[in-house]
């Protein structure tokens, strides 16, 4: 699981283990990441958490130089006054923000579903280590307080992947 995670987010991180939670995290000023395996009852239980505070900047941008620009061409160019004017130059920011967000909303779908890759991966990873621990019960003794974090040959590129949200909703 462990190089599953170091592979996808391109950094070594920070691993820290508690009793029967394991969790790995990175911190960044770009970026947060943290990934929780506990074990309970016998079954993994993964957690995802994933922020990118400094994303919306550069799709925001845009709007505010968009409308510096717009507004010596609305009313010196076009010798627009007024409330119609301000209506022209009020159009064509909310015009850029609107395509800010669409671009913001499109790159954070694309990150989520990578992560739903993700999720799926460790998952399975996860399964396989509890199917294998039920399977050989002569290396499964001290399972209930160690995680095998040893990774499984499997691509992120997997396009015949279930993502996780759908699995989960599945199983329930």
């Amino acid at each position: 699981m462990l190089t599953k995670i170091r592979a996808y987010f391109k950094d070594p991180g920070i691993v820290t283990t508690r009793e029967n939670t394991f969790e790995w995290t990175i911190q960044q000023q770009t970026l947060k990441a943290q990934v929780t395996a506990r074990l309970e009852n016998g079954k993994t239980h993964i957690h995802l958490f994933w922020s990118e505070p400094t994303a919306p900047v550069p799709f925001f941008i845009p709007t505010l130089v968009g409308t510096l620009i717009s507004l010596p061409i609305v009313f010196e160019a076009l010798k627009l006054s007024g409330w119609l004017g301000a209506f022209v130059v009020l159009s064509i920011a909310l015009t850029l923000f609107t395509l800010g967000r669409w671009g913001l909303s499109t790159y954070t779908d694309r990150f989520s579903g990578k992560l739903d890759q993700l999720m799926t991966h460790l998952e399975l990873i996860a399964t396989r280590n509890q199917t294998m621990d039920k399977q050989e019960p002569s290396l499964s003794q001290g399972s209930d307080s160690k995680l095998n974090l040893d990774a499984f040959d499997s691509s992120f590129e997997d396009d015949n992947a279930i993502p996780a949200q759908t699995a989960r909703k599945q199983r329930n």
